[in-house]
């Protein structure tokens, strides 16, 4: 049994890796076309993340009505498949945005991507990293809120609306921003990209906003998903970034 069990997990870790190179290699296809790929995730975001919205919104309004069960079973099942399309859409958005970034132990922001924004048409629209990230955090700020709301995300009528999962994505991709765009120094910088150094560089309202942003996803999945030890452990490489 124990070898079984061993197998198992082994072939666990073989399926992850698999799936990292896939998205890895997906998101260096992207990059060659930056600015249609950071457009094209945003709006599967904004999509996937209005679909959860219209189920929370029902479970709000059947809980505010003194309604019966909360959830109908074909209900569960669209939830747990909108869980894995948001969690896939926020893995390749890190690693569209991140993979490839310049610096070593200092990563910058990668060439493809800062350069997107020529291919975007410059100063006449958001750079396209911003959009992506901007629809990125317009779905974290619901999901924080009805896990505010909930108290223990595992029991209640809120739960099938949460999934640590969701949390791990949102973190992984917080730290990564963090890391590579995040108030870099611009004097050992290598690579400069004026429109993202303006929304997020040191100084500036859009930096110190995005910080608490990450900041606070990070303590809110910590407290309220305890025992979740990687949700604990990608809050605090947030915090660290």
């Amino acid at each position: 049994a124990a070898e079984g069990a061993e197998e198992e997990v082994g072939d666990g870790g073989e399926a992850e890796a698999d799936d990292a190179e896939r998205l890895a290699t997906l998101a260096t296809l992207g990059r060659s076309r930056a600015a249609e790929a950071c457009g094209l995730l945003g709006a599967a975001l904004r999509e996937t993340g209005s679909r959860w919205r219209a189920i929370a919104t029902h479970v709000s309004e059947r809980l505010g009505g003194g309604g019966g069960e909360a959830l109908s079973a074909a209900e569960t099942s669209k939830l747990a498949s909108l869980f894995e399309e948001l969690v896939l859409l926020l893995d390749l958005s890190r690693h569209l945005l991140t993979d490839a970034a310049e610096g070593g132990d200092t990563p910058e922001v990668p060439l493809d991507i800062a350069a997107a924004s020529d291919a975007a048409g410059g100063g006449a629209a958001p750079h396209p990293a911003i959009g992506l990230v901007e629809a990125a955090l317009g779905e974290l700020q619901p999901q924080l809120q009805v896990l505010a709301a909930a108290g223990d995300p595992r029991v209640g009528p809120f739960a099938p609306l949460l999934s640590p999962l969701v949390g791990e994505g949102f973190l992984e991709l917080g730290a990564a921003l963090a890391r590579v765009y995040l108030m870099p120094d611009e004097s050992a910088a290598a690579v400069l990209c004026p429109p993202l150094l303006a929304a997020w560089g040191r100084d500036t309202a859009g930096g110190a906003a995005l910080l608490q942003t990450l900041a606070e996803a990070a303590a809110v999945y910590a407290l309220r998903w305890r025992g979740e030890e990687r949700l604990a452990l990608l809050g605090c490489g947030v915090l660290a970034a």
